[in-house]
Parts: C-alpha cells; structure tokens; sequence
C-alpha cells in the first residue's frame, strides 16, 4: 500500500501496517491510504534496495522485523 504522503506500507491485516523503508510498524488511518502500489513504484523500491525481488504476486523484502505476536492468553 502507498500512504498519501507516499511512504510505502505492507498491510498485515488486523490494522497492522510496517513500513518498507525502516521496518517500523506503523499506526495508519484507512483515510491515509492511496493505493495499491504500481510496477513503477516497485521498480523505485528494487533500486533503492529496499525490495530483494518481485514475482507478480509477492515483494520480498529484506530484514524487517518480525510482526509483533499477541501475548499468550493462557
């Protein structure tokens, strides 16, 4: 996802979204949301290398930190 501002996000589901230049997770309003990011922008994100590779379906991104996990509820 593309924010207005044009700062790259993936999109995790349940509000969770982490930002593809530094890997921190980010509070993000739906308001906020461009749009789904274009060959063109993945293209950028290849060159600055901040994307490994892309396969029509997914973008690999290297070294981000694991999405947070939700504490045990025993």
């Amino acid at each position: 996802m593309v924010l207005k501002h044009g700062q790259v996000v993936i999109d995790w589901g349940d509000g969770c979204f982490q930002a593809v230049d530094d890997g921190l997770f980010v509070a993000v309003d739906p308001h906020e949301i461009s749009h789904t990011i274009s060959e063109a922008e993945i293209g950028q994100l290849l060159t600055l290398g901040w994307v490994n590779a892309y396969d029509g379906r997914y973008l690999y991104v290297p070294n981000l930190p694991d999405r947070p996990q939700p504490p045990d509820q025993d």
